[in-house]
């Protein structure tokens, strides 16, 4: 029997779930980052920083989803934010991050 769901790790974090339009800060504080839901996306990009603002420690390049539906980013490991999670967000996107 054929199993058409997806399962990502994402489906088994307790946690929170931040949503994103523009360049903001998610979070103050520690927190793991578990992965990136994308919503919907026009020619759009972003970038996560360990910090309050742009000013903070760039966490990896800037990702830019291929795709304009939804799409999931997960890391090969959870990504560890010391002092906050900022995201800058260039063009059109919408998404949610999934953290703990």
């Amino acid at each position: 029997m054929a199993n058409d769901h997806h399962v990502s790790h994402l489906d088994y974090i307790a946690g929170s779930y931040m949503p994103f339009t523009g360049t903001k800060l998610l979070q103050s504080g520690q927190s793991v980052v578990h992965g990136v839901i994308i919503n919907s996306n026009t020619t759009g990009s972003f970038r996560l920083y360990d910090g309050t603002s742009g000013a903070g420690t760039p966490i990896g390049g800037t990702f830019t989803p291929t795709t304009a539906t939804s799409d999931v980013i997960t890391f090969p490991k959870p990504l560890y934010f010391n002092t906050g999670i900022f995201i800058a967000t260039g063009g059109t996107i919408d998404g949610t991050v999934v953290a703990s």
